[in-house]
């Protein structure tokens, strides 16, 4: 299925990141509210718990705890699917693909 995919058991040179989300307090939140674990290894799943490294308020690179999908600004539900023709003008969508520097 193309929403999941499969992290190898954290090789050495990711284990600093992966031990850094697991002591803040929005992982603590996160396995509070949702009663699911982090995820570190195996295949993930729309809706599961992951470390991504994304910017912080200063535009610095940090790891987070985040629910893999996007939040649907019109319901209370997570979207994980886009077509690429109209990913840049779909309001869930628009403001991410806009600013990707990849």
């Amino acid at each position: 299925m193309c929403t999941r995919y499969f992290m190898d058991d954290a090789p050495s040179e990711l284990s600093d990141l992966i031990e850094a989300v697991m002591r803040t307090q929005l992982a603590d939140q996160f396995v509070r509210n949702c009663g699911r674990p982090i995820i570190t290894s195996g295949e993930v799943r729309p809706t599961d718990i992951v470390p991504v490294l994304a910017p912080n308020k200063n535009g610095a690179r940090t790891v987070f705890p985040m629910r893999w999908g996007f939040k649907n600004p019109d319901h209370d539900s997570t979207v994980f699917n886009a077509r690429v023709e109209s990913v840049g003008k779909k309001p869930t969508f628009k403001d991410a693909w806009n600013h990707t520097d990849v």
